[in-house]
């Protein structure tokens, strides 16, 4: 017997660390609507990013797909849309499918990424992103990396005025749209900039941690640290950790974090009370989640781009009628099944239209099975849902995950 159809709202932060949460078992960080949100859902403890950096991330979520498949490497490669994912199909099948906040895609006038709104749109600067770690020189230092200590401190950010506005949009949003009476059930993401640096939070949520005797980052001492050439070149280049010089350095940067965390539960928690005052709590489903994590200090590192817990680890919970309030589930899950699990476990595979070939990234249409690069004279798809490049490149193509939005039992999710 099918269930109900249920809209979806995927909220979405910017590198938070998986154990910096009430929910998690910090015993400083205070985020009482996560809190609530995961006790009234199921919380996934080994979630992981595709990609420890933002670009690549957010594509994968679109997509579906692992980076080496959807070959948005790095912050200067970003998603165009020309692969599409599921807000394309759900957007085909009659959903009304709007985003609010930060993207971070191509950001060209005429992409298209399958939602039929955009509200406060964030994209890639200039269309190009930073190509700063395209640079192989290992003496090409981030002048930025001062920033960090330089700017930990109590007061507002563009990042979080920005916040506020995404934040206000989406109670906007739900209250007057979400509300009305809709065809197929609808979805919103949110996405919003909080945790990211600069470490500036707003006074009220800073000066909760200042004063206290915040815990000291794991093997931040210098004889702890690990020695790996990757590691070395990566903390010398980002040159965050250089500028912090004393405890007070450490625990400013550690209050800003910290501060920046409990003003994105502070939003969140303003967007969940719209669906409890309107009774859309019963019709919704949400999914919490982050593109990455942050090293925070940890063996000495500031940041992302690494591939150590900290940073590759991802806060993932799943709420709404009909998922187990308090469970935990253990499955491992990235960002690519974020459109299982909006659908649990009702999944339905179907083909993107077009099939991008891996290897020199060439497009192919099905329909007139146009040849487009060298390495694709002999590809022609081979199965409704999966096909295979041609011999050269002997790799699987993309396809694309479209959930029916459907409320049903959460289960450890099968990897295919």
């Amino acid at each position: 017997m099918g269930a109900a159809p249920r809209n979806l709202l995927v909220i979405m932060s910017d590198e938070h660390n998986p154990k910096i949460a009430g929910y998690a078992g910090h015993r400083i960080v205070s985020t009482p609507a996560l809190d609530a949100l995961a006790a009234c859902g199921s919380r996934f403890t080994a979630a992981y990013t595709p990609s420890p950096i933002c670009v690549p991330a957010r594509a994968s979520l679109a997509t579906g797909l692992p980076v080496h498949r959807h070959r948005a490497w790095d912050n200067a490669i970003a998603y165009d849309g020309r692969l599409q994912g599921w807000a394309h199909a759900l957007r085909k099948r009659g959903h009304h499918v709007a985003s609010i906040g930060k993207l971070y895609y191509r950001g060209h006038p005429d992409d298209d990424y399958g939602f039929i709104e955009s509200l406060w749109a964030m994209h890639i600067t200039g269309g190009i992103g930073d190509v700063t770690h395209l640079v192989r020189d290992p003496d090409d230092i981030r002048t930025t990396g001062k920033n960090l200590i330089a700017s930990a401190g109590p007061r507002e950010s563009s990042y979080t005025l920005y916040d506020r506005q995404v934040a206000a949009a989406a109670q906007i949003r739900l209250r007057e749209t979400g509300t009305r009476r809709h065809a197929r059930p609808w979805v919103l993401f949110v996405s919003m900039v909080a945790p990211h640096f600069p470490l500036t939070a707003p006074p009220e949520h800073y000066y909760r941690y200042i004063g206290q005797d915040l815990p000291r980052p794991k093997l931040y001492a210098e004889a702890e640290r690990p020695d790996h050439a990757y590691i070395r070149m990566y903390a010398r280049r980002s040159d965050y950790d250089t500028h912090i010089n004393s405890q007070a350095d450490l625990q400013r940067a550690l209050a800003g974090y910290f501060g920046l965390v409990s003003f994105l539960d502070e939003q969140i928690g303003k967007i969940l009370t719209v669906l409890s005052e309107t009774g859309l709590a019963d019709t919704v489903r949400v999914i919490y989640t982050s593109d990455h994590g942050d090293n925070l200090g940890t063996r000495g590192l500031w940041g992302k781009a690494t591939m150590y817990e900290e940073s590759a680890g991802i806060p993932m919970l799943v709420a709404g009628k009909g998922v187990p309030a308090g469970a935990v589930c253990a499955t491992p899950v990235t960002l690519c099944d974020v459109p299982r699990l909006s659908s649990m476990p009702s999944v339905r595979r179907t083909p993107s239209p077009n099939w991008a070939c891996p290897m020199c990234r060439c497009w192919t249409s099905p329909a007139s099975r146009r040849k487009t690069g060298p390495c694709c004279r002999n590809f022609t798809p081979t199965a409704p849902t999966r096909s295979t490049c041609c011999g050269r490149c002997a790799i699987s193509m993309s396809t694309t995950l479209a959930g029916r939005l459907s409320s049903s039992t959460l289960k450890p999710i099968p990897r295919s």
